[in-house]
């Protein structure tokens, strides 16, 4: 059996890392077709991934505490980057703040569609499939609102909402065609893997 200690460690860590390059990397943009996004449309998906994971392998309570025990150190490790990157305090603090407030409230709020829909639904899909978009939407607007709305960014000051709603559709087609199946193959993996573990014990 796993030792949960030594898992949720190891999950605190993902959670953390996940949070930090996307942080950093929401500030940078592409375009797709005239349509603004940044570069964490790609890995923030990562996180409801995670967390569902965390559910199924440690627990709806365990989970709470792994989502917590990462919000404070990747802020701290978030301003840190920024600053060493040279970004104004302005900046830093707000990105910051979003990041406190957009991967607290929602993934929190994850957790517990996510073990809802699990208990309804027997297929493995349905869970992390719902969580993900509902999560995705309520994440999304509040760390644009949160960073970039009324900021010295006049761009992004503008166009917050513009770009969220990108970010959204772009983190949606990501987490149902690249990362649950990607899901999927993890969670058969893990799951055979503590079976394994139980039987040797």
């Amino acid at each position: 059996m796993f030792k949960t200690n030594n898992l949720t460690a190891k999950l605190v860590l993902l959670q953390t890392a996940i949070i930090v390059i996307s942080n950093w990397l929401v500030t940078y943009k592409f375009s797709v077709f005239g349509n603004p996004l940044t570069y964490a449309v790609f890995t923030l998906p990562m996180m409801f991934v995670a967390t569902d994971l965390t559910v199924r392998l440690i627990g709806k309570s365990l989970a709470q505490s792994v989502v917590l025990m990462s919000v404070i150190p990747g802020m701290i490790l978030t301003a840190a980057v920024l600053y060493a990157l040279g970004s104004p305090a302005t900046v830093i603090y707000r990105i910051t703040l979003a990041s406190g407030v957009a991967n607290c409230i929602p993934i929190l709020a994850d957790i517990y569609v996510f073990q809802w829909v699990r208990q309804k639904y027997q297929q493995w899909w349905v869970a992390p499939a719902t969580s993900g978009i509902v999560t995705t939407i309520i994440m999304t607007y509040l760390f644009y609102l949160t960073a970039f709305a009324g900021g010295a960014n006049q761009f992004m000051s503008d166009n917050w909402h513009l770009v969220a709603t990108n970010q959204i559709m772009g983190k949606i087609v990501m987490n149902l065609l690249v990362l649950l199946p990607a899901y999927g193959l993890l969670l058969n993996y893990l799951q055979r893997k503590i079976a394994h573990n139980e039987a040797m014990a």
